[in-house]
């Protein structure tokens, strides 16, 4: 008897199937029967094809080749079920204020770190903060005029054998005591308190992003007053996000080796766990979404790429509000790809205009992307014959240019090129 030969992926295994009527129900009942014993306990949620698409009727399966999905599966737990998603959200790494992949990457390190001390029965904090080029000068005038006590943050930080991680604009910090002393400092991060004492000198001592404290972690009360501890969950705040930033590390490797459709199925992986653990209304799931898409624009999917980036702005307008800084960045990658790959210039116009109301106006940002935004905003409209406007944006993407990269660098001469081309 006529069989078809069906490969189906399932987290990190491959399967062989033989299906002997290429129908959808068929394939679900050979995937379920096939993963038994690997997927227990789980139900069976979707199957797509390479391209990250549903399969859902005998005909989507038919006209699929080749004849390669992805299975998707859920734990059927009743007990998480009934899990309150609005409260685990609470708790889990703050996406808010910082939330790119370095931010993601720093604080994956940090609680394996708080696992590996709790393990070891350690004390101490680990620290993940930005612009500590600002603290750092203040510690050192610190230490330049008074005495501080050994447990002093000013004194522990300096000490010559701190294990110290650079992540981007990021750095880690951990230091190894039972008793940290803030005085005078602002941490604009996490900080992680295993198993130690904080105490506070004064009021002035703020942590503006998030405090994860272990069981037995005293915190000074000044320092509660302005800051709520979070308790440290070893399921939610390390096993979870080390396991979403797994998958999303074996994207960026994918992706690097221009193996989107691999890159997009561990995308997926990490956007189940997401929705399994965190429910729909997650900062997770916008950030999966927005990857999803560059790959897909990658790829050359740009309709795919258009409909997750959408996905994203409106999940973080629901999240944060529509004058978030990541409805901002996820609206210039719309906007370039409606510019440089859809050619559909009114729509580039349109999100390139919103994004920099709120990166220029809003944040009052001062980077690379206000550059770009002007220069791709000066390229719409000389494609829409709009010289004047064109002129116009071309000169403030000259200008964001000289100030960020100065006047020799290519991109403000290439602008400088553009505006002579106009004139």
């Amino acid at each position: 008897m006529f069989s078809s030969e069906v490969f189906v992926t399932i987290g990190s295994k491959k399967y062989t199937l033989h299906l002997t009527n290429l129908t959808f129900d068929d394939l679900k009942e050979q995937v379920v029967k096939a993963s038994e014993e690997d997927e227990r306990g789980k139900v069976l949620t979707k199957i797509t094809d390479l391209n990250g698409h549903d399969i859902e009727t005998d005909k989507q399966l038919q006209n699929t080749s080749p004849l390669h999905f992805y299975a998707y599966f859920q734990s059927n737990d009743q007990e998480k079920k009934e899990t309150n998603p609005a409260e685990i959200q609470t708790e889990t790494l703050d996406l808010k204020t910082h939330w790119n992949r370095n931010w993601r990457k720093a604080n994956t390190e940090a609680v394996k770190i708080v696992m590996e001390m709790l393990k070891n029965d350690e004390q101490g904090l680990i620290v993940v903060a930005n612009d500590t080029h600002a603290w750092q000068v203040a510690i050192n005038e610190s230490l330049q005029t008074s005495k501080d006590d050994e447990f002093s943050f000013h004194v522990l930080i300096n000490n010559e054998i701190l294990e110290t991680k650079i992540f981007g604009e990021y750095c880690l910090y951990v230091i190894t005591s039972k008793i940290i002393l803030f005085n005078g400092i602002t941490i604009d991060g996490n900080v992680y308190a295993v198993n130690c004492e904080i105490q506070c000198k004064g009021d002035n001592v703020n942590i503006t992003t998030q405090l994860f404290v272990t069981s037995h972690a005293i915190i000074s009360q000044s320092l509660t007053k302005s800051i709520s501890p979070i308790q440290w969950n070893a399921k939610i705040h390390h096993d979870i996000l080390v396991q979403i930033q797994d998958f999303e590390e074996q994207s960026e490797r994918c992706a690097g080796q221009r193996k989107y459709v691999e890159s997009i199925h561990y995308l997926q992986q990490a956007l189940q766990i997401a929705i399994d653990i965190f429910g729909l209304k997650h900062p997770y799931i916008a950030i999966m979404y927005n990857l999803i898409g560059i790959n897909y624009k990658d790829n050359r999917q740009y309709d795919e790429a258009v409909i997750y980036y959408k996905k994203a702005i409106k999940l973080v307008i629901d999240i944060f509000g529509n004058t978030s800084l990541h409805v901002g960045n996820t609206l210039f990658n719309l906007g370039h790809l409606y510019c440089n790959n859809k050619k559909q210039y009114d729509k580039a116009i349109k999100c390139y205009e919103r994004s920099l109301q709120i990166r220029k106006d809003i944040f009052k940002i001062k980077d690379r992307f206000i550059g770009d935004s002007y220069s791709n905003l000066g390229l719409s409209f000389k494609q829409k014959g709009e010289v004047n406007s064109a002129h116009q944006y071309y000169e403030e993407a000259w200008k964001a240019y000289s100030v960020i990269f100065g006047e020799w660098n290519d991109e403000t001469l290439r602008s400088k090129t553009h505006i002579k081309e106009l004139e």
